[in-house]
């Protein structure tokens, strides 16, 4: 009775063991998956500046080509512009010129008439003063012409001039703008291609994070569902699945001398449950369990090594049932397995409860599952390649 109780409370306690090491694969993926999100974050934030910064040197290069545009039309209405200066300032001179010319002209043939007429007619002194009136007036008249004709000619000098030089400024500042700015039009052109790589190569960056944690997260995976699966092949008679949550309370019951079979330990735990003291009761069954842990298991470790064995030999055997044509696969299969210790599991997670771990175990069964499907579409759309 005392033999076969310890045999079952190893059993148990492997059970305890496997639960621990599915934890610890899970523990696992959760590292590798905040890490690789970290990693793809920063990536991500690498990639929103490079865009904001491609973003402002497009809407740049749009203004040095506008700018580009603009200038070369400015240079061709300079140069229409300095030809029109050029006739504007020859009009108003040679109008200038007319003018003053027509004056002198009508002065001379004026004085010429009246003076003749006076001299060959005998006009008297009324002749001579209509001739003096009619001089001063045309001359006076005429001066008066004159002087606004050269006021005029000036103004027009003047402005023509400052016409020109402004023009003629404009005009310089859009050739040396059309030297330099195609210059800087092909250096934006450049940084654009630039960041239009880093922003490929970012992508790829990216693209090979997601891949790396697939393939990080696979054989823990692979290494948790085994595990599993080989607790359900083992154990599954000993303690029903459904109450592998409630494992630490049935070793609790085994070891406190609650219950001699795990039919007691579970009626123990129903107990508790209905009374309401599950959860001092499960508090008090990690505790236990912990000190346990702490001193090697005594008496049950050579039973614990038998047990661990036969997780080992379950899972090789399934994958045999499974890969039987695939020796990579199984060679695989027993790299998983050495690489498995039960023993540094169950201590690693000798302070989570057994609900806890069940819980965990829940949910890492149903993202491998999930692995799993998507591995086998990815693979079946590569061709059978991975």
């Amino acid at each position: 009775m005392e033999e076969r109780k310890k045999e079952e409370l190893a059993q148990l306690y492997a059970l305890r063991a496997g639960l621990s090491a599915v934890a610890s694969e899970n523990d696992e993926t959760q590292k590798i998956k905040n890490t690789a999100e970290t990693a793809i974050a920063d990536c991500e934030k690498r990639q929103e500046a490079n865009t904001a910064a491609r973003q402002q040197l497009s809407d740049k290069l749009n203004d040095l080509q506008k700018s580009y545009t603009n200038t070369r039309e400015t240079l061709s209405a300079g140069k229409q512009s300095k030809g029109t200066l050029a006739k504007k300032v020859t009009v108003r001179f040679t109008l200038a010129l007319l003018v003053l010319a027509a004056v002198v002209v009508a002065l001379f043939f004026l004085i010429r008439y009246f003076v003749h007429d006076i001299t060959t007619e005998g006009g008297g002194f009324f002749a001579w003063v209509f001739f003096i009136l009619i001089t001063g007036a045309v001359g006076i008249g005429g001066l008066v012409l004159v002087i606004f004709i050269i006021k005029w000619g000036v103004e027009a000098i003047q402005d023509a001039r400052r016409d020109y030089f402004l023009t003629n400024s404009s005009y310089d500042h859009a050739q040396n703008a059309v030297l330099q700015l195609p210059q800087q039009i092909s250096e934006i052109q450049s940084q654009i291609a630039a960041c239009n790589k880093k922003a490929y190569e970012i992508t790829a960056q990216i693209k090979q994070q997601h891949a790396d944690r697939e393939t990080a997260l696979a054989p823990h995976y692979a290494t948790g569902s085994a595990v599993y699966t080989a607790l359900q092949q083992q154990y599954g008679t000993l303690l029903d699945e459904r109450d592998w949550g409630d494992v630490d309370l049935v070793i609790f019951a085994y070891e406190t001398g609650r219950a001699d079979t795990v039919k007691e330990a579970l009626a123990f735990v129903d107990g508790e449950r209905r009374t309401n003291r599950i959860v001092n009761a499960i508090s008090e069954a990690t505790t236990r369990l912990n000190a346990t842990i702490e001193t090697g298991f005594r008496g049950l470790a050579v039973n614990m090594v038998k047990c661990f064995k036969a997780i080992s030999d379950q899972i090789n055997e399934n994958a045999k049932a499974q890969f039987a044509q695939n020796q990579a696969i199984l060679q695989q299969n027993q790299a998983m397995l050495a690489r498995v210790d039960y023993a540094n599991a169950l201590q690693a997670q000798r302070n989570v409860s057994s609900q806890k771990l069940a819980e965990e175990n829940q949910v890492f069964l149903s993202q491998a599952r999930a692995y799993m499907d998507q591995a086998t579409v990815q693979m079946r759309n590569n061709g059978g390649r991975i």
